[in-house]
């Protein structure tokens, strides 16, 4: 099937800002207007890399990939697929847990999102049944999300504003629905496509509005006690637009050759990132490095080098072991 321009570019800014994220975004300190604007300033900065909002727009995109290339009606092979999958996302992320947790002995914080993305690539071809149904299926998924919320948030009153507050096995409710719209992005994908491509200023407008909601997602998280299991399903809705005219422009138009590289090696980068940042923060001595910009660069560039060495030497040879295998079971 045709490539969908666009995506890899998304996939490299998502695992870039979810880098920001976790604290390589340097504070800003300027003399000439005071403590309290600094303050001000840097509370902006800190809540402007959302890395979890980031991981509702991997999810979408996740989605709407799984489901692309059966879209159109194409039969699936569940040993193909579930051969290709899994073995695709578990053996990179079997091989950084070891390196988390064995090697270094640190925490690997972006496991829960990883478990999301097994559960629903094993009910997908449940879901390819009920294509008809999708709508109902993505407004049920919306109820089971927020009563599955509500309801844990009157068992454990103690405010938890992560996306992963219920655990590791109960997240994925928490995320269908943001992952559904993906496949509903793919479904419908052949209804839009011949739409005009939209302006680069409507384009933009759509990527601020996105900006603007993920640091309103975060104040809400951090300042409100508004848990992020509560406004980023919403938040999502406005991703699945975005996206939609993300791929709607670049129909006839070319990427930034670099993003597209970048967008390569996406999955790596969000696998390895934070142990580079783990391993600098306990050679340097800080514990926060965001209050030396060097740091912050060199955390940055050693991230992305070790995501370009991850993905050679693991991501991509696993790519290419998962299709091998998958083909025998056609």
């Amino acid at each position: 099937m045709e490539r969908i321009k666009g995506l890899d570019s998304l996939r490299f800014v998502m695992a870039f800002i979810v880098l920001l994220g976790h604290g390589t975004l340097p504070f800003i300190n300027i003399p000439v207007i005071g403590s309290e604007y600094n303050e001000l300033i840097n509370g902006l900065l800190g809540n402007s890399t959302v890395g979890v909002a980031a991981v509702m727009a991997f999810f979408i995109l996740s989605g709407f990939v799984i489901h692309y290339p059966y879209s159109e009606g194409k039969q699936i092979s569940l040993p193909s697929f579930y051969t290709k999958r899994l073995l695709r996302i578990s053996l990179p992320a079997l091989l950084a847990f070891i390196l988390y947790t064995y090697v270094f002995g640190f925490f690997m914080g972006v496991l829960w999102s990883l478990i999301c993305e097994a559960i629903y690539y094993i009910i997908y071809p449940i879901i390819l049944n009920y294509l008809k149904r999708l709508n109902w299926i993505i407004a049920i998924s919306f109820l089971m999300s927020y009563a599955l919320s509500v309801y844990t948030s009157y068992l454990w009153p103690e405010y938890n504003g992560d996306f992963h507050r219920n655990g590791y096995w109960l997240t994925w409710i928490i995320g269908l629905p943001v992952w559904l719209l993906g496949v509903h992005l793919a479904e419908n994908y052949k209804s839009f496509k011949n739409k005009n491509s939209p302006t680069y200023k409507r384009l933009l407008f759509f990527r601020l509005l996105v900006f603007v909601f993920s640091i309103i997602a975060s104040v809400l998280r951090f300042h409100f006690d508004i848990s992020y299991v509560f406004s980023l399903p919403l938040f999502s809705i406005l991703v699945y637009f975005w996206i939609q005219l993300e791929i709607l422009y670049y129909k006839d138009k070319e990427e930034n050759k670099l993003l597209v590289f970048g967008g390569l090696m996406s999955y790596s980068i969000y696998l390895v990132h934070a142990l580079l940042i783990y391993i600098i923060e306990e050679y340097t001595g800080y514990s926060d490095l965001r209050t030396n910009v060097w740091y912050c660069i060199l955390a940055i560039l050693s991230s992305l080098i070790a995501s370009y060495i991850f993905y050679i030497l693991i991501e991509k040879p696993t790519h290419k072991l998962a299709r091998n295998l998958g083909s025998k079971f056609k």
